[in-house]
């Protein structure tokens, strides 16, 4: 059920709860046009980090929903919008491979609470297994 507040009184209406079958195939249809919901996707991100970055969070909306919808039109305009979020999720792919091989981003979360315990004079941090530490020497976390 949908809620429609008119003044000060309230009115009920029921909607449909089913998509016509035609309406479903339509939107496959231009997701498969898109190249996948992946494109679409990477379209919108990239559309609404760079207005957010640039414009704040409002302009970040719309133009992640501008972006996805160019890259569901079949002309230059969607093709240009497919080519960029398809190279946002190849760029998220091998970031993700890259942080899994190399623990970025434990590295980026360890570096400034070891900062912390050091000027705060918390005591260093045993750790097994890892140079100094698994002989018994004391070393700052990090």
């Amino acid at each position: 059920m949908f809620l429609l507040g008119i003044s000060k009184s309230v009115c009920f209406m029921q909607l449909p709860t089913v998509l016509h079958p035609q309406a479903v195939q339509e939107g496959r249809d231009v997701v498969k046009r898109a190249g996948g919901i992946s494109s679409i996707a990477g379209a919108a991100t990239v559309g609404g980090v760079v207005a957010g970055v640039a414009l704040g969070p409002t302009a970040a909306v719309l133009a992640a929903g501008g972006a996805a919808y160019a890259a569901t039109r079949s002309d230059g305009v969607g093709e240009a919008a497919r080519q960029v979020g398809a190279a946002a999720v190849t760029a998220g792919q091998q970031a993700k491979a890259y942080d899994q091989e190399h623990n970025v981003t434990g590295k980026v979360v360890r570096t400034p609470v070891s900062m912390l315990q050091i000027f705060s004079g918390s005591p260093p941090v045993r750790r097994a297994g890892c140079g100094a530490a698994s002989q018994g020497e004391e070393v700052a976390p990090g």
